[in-house]
């Protein structure tokens, strides 16, 4: 209860599911926001989207609202950045769980963003090749997308992916990077990716890759702009 209750001064939008403001969270017979084939909810407190279901049907529906209108290539980044956001609150990337072969203790930013890439259509590629070395983080010689530091190098390749220069305003669906987190732009000033905080673990949308520490080269951005 005490999670859902606003502080003095506090921001209300980091609240659980809406916290006091959200009626859902007080009935005692409630599951995941009355619609538990969409969603799940693991732990009684935050609804999140079920990734058991085929998350095709997010990316179809996302295509089907942009046909017909801007371009190609403009729809794909706005797909990048809706989709991305569809996922905040969630869990499913965190580092205690298992997911595309990585398990317990690994952190998933990249492949948050090559999820989010490549079902909006703008798919990044998978350059990297881990050997069956059984210390590593995959163990069956499989292929694997670009990590946070090859996002943020400008001279490492990404199909379809172009660098940003520095007069060049970042866009919701670009991919912005420094060595150590890669995560996607969603709005103005803001990414959204995944969150090591011990707290709070799960997607959410903040200022990385815009605060001063990240300015004037500490972060680097890319845009997606098809293959040809």
């Amino acid at each position: 209860m005490g999670e859902y209750v606003p502080s003095a001064g506090g921001d209300n939008s980091k609240l659980p599911n809406g916290g006091v403001y959200n009626y859902l969270n007080f009935h005692a017979y409630h599951y995941s926001n009355n619609n538990p084939i969409k969603y799940v909810d693991p732990d009684g407190r935050i609804s999140e989207p079920n990734l058991k279901r085929d998350n095709s049907n997010i990316v179809q529906q996302l295509s089907q609202h942009s046909e017909g209108s801007g371009s190609i290539v403009g729809n794909t980044r706005s797909n990048i950045a809706s989709l991305a956001r569809s996922f905040i609150n969630s869990k499913s990337w965190n580092t205690e769980v298992k997911r595309d072969g990585l398990g317990e203790g690994v952190e998933k930013c990249n492949i948050f963003v090559y999820e989010m890439t490549k079902g909006a259509g703008a798919d990044p590629g998978l350059p990297n090749k881990i050997g069956k070395n059984p210390f590593a983080r995959y163990q069956d010689g499989r292929k694997t997308p670009p990590v946070a530091s090859q996002w943020a190098d400008l001279d490492f390749n990404i199909p379809g992916w172009r660098g940003l220069s520095s007069d060049e305003k970042p866009m919701p669906g670009d991919v912005v990077a420094t060595s150590e987190h890669v995560a996607i732009v969603t709005d103005d000033g803001k990414s959204t990716g995944t969150n090591y905080r011990i707290d709070s673990p799960r997607i959410w949308e903040n200022d990385f890759g815009f605060r001063d520490e990240h300015k004037n080269g500490g972060a680097t951005f890319r845009r997606w702009e098809g293959n040809e």
